[in-house]
């Protein structure tokens, strides 16, 4: 994640496989279940991972994340040719990436749609405030440990730079307005993390579906956990809980109406809120 891969990083490509640009991109978004989710796809037959993946470590190398790394400056024609070269699969297959910050992350959505403009969209969200908790203790637990910090250093960074960080990749409406109008609505498929743990069988058949492929293929382990991590931060109360939920009712109930398919009850907090009834 320290700098986008370069063309040296790529693999030589494999016997019967050809150079494809990527069938499908996961835009986001983290701890939304997006490991869990990706595997399952991972596990079709039909499916093939980009070109840098490794077994040996998947965690590691699932997602891409090339996109992050510009800023305000447009990736050239050269790293351009170098993304598209990261896919690749045989006849009759597919190949992909799900990188679970792509859809927070400033100007990524336009630069992935200039440089794959036909690639299927997933994305996948969860309660706003499971998930903006989850996403602290993921950045305290790994970024932070990495960059070896006083104590005085990670108050600073966890208030100045991880709060905001995650708090802001769990308002999730403006970002898929904008992948709707650039990608289409036919070529994005949004998923609830908590419709996908209630009944996985049905929306993973959803997926293969919109991807196109065999839709009866089921995975040996639905349920199976992936990249579960101790928790290090202090858990919300239930009040500091619905304080959260707050923050995000607006955008929730912008999401509700342009994405039908959420069902805003499976976020118990935000929920409440929205059905207050109102003072005369």
């Amino acid at each position: 994640m320290d700098a986008p891969f370069s063309s040296d990083a790529i693999p030589s490509l494999r016997s019967g496989y050809k150079q494809r640009t990527p069938d499908f991109v996961g835009l986001g978004v983290p701890k939304a279940g997006t490991s869990w989710w990706n595997s399952l796809i991972m596990e079709h037959p039909e499916v093939h991972p980009h070109r840098l993946f490794d077994t040996d470590s998947p965690q590691d190398t699932k997602e891409l994340n090339f996109f992050d790394h510009f800023s305000w400056r447009q990736p050239n024609a050269i790293e351009i040719d170098t993304y598209r070269r990261a896919f690749a699969a045989p006849e009759n297959g597919i190949c992909g990436e799900w990188s679970a910050y792509y859809l927070g992350m400033p100007l990524v959505i336009e630069r992935l749609h200039k440089v794959v403009p036909d690639t299927k969209v997933l994305i996948l969200v969860r309660d706003p405030v499971s998930r903006t908790i989850s996403h602290l203790n993921h950045v305290t637990l790994n970024r932070g440990r990495s960059l070896r910090l006083t104590p005085a250093w990670v108050k600073f960074f966890s208030t100045y730079s991880v709060t905001p960080e995650a708090f802001f990749h769990s308002l999730y409406e403006y970002a898929i307005a904008r992948v709707f109008h650039l990608f289409g609505r036919e070529s994005t498929l949004v998923l609830q993390y908590e419709k996908c743990v209630a009944d996985t069988q049905t929306e993973l058949k959803r997926t293969y579906r919109f991807l196109g492929v065999d839709d009866d293929f089921l995975p040996k382990n639905l349920k199976n956990e992936v990249n579960k991590i101790e928790y290090v931060v202090d858990k919300p109360d239930a009040q500091q809980r619905r304080d959260m939920a707050g923050f995000f009712v607006e955008d929730a109930k912008r999401l509700a109406k342009l994405c039908p398919e959420i069902d805003i009850s499976l976020w118990p907090e935000v929920f409440e809120i929205l059905n207050q009834p109102k003072l005369s």
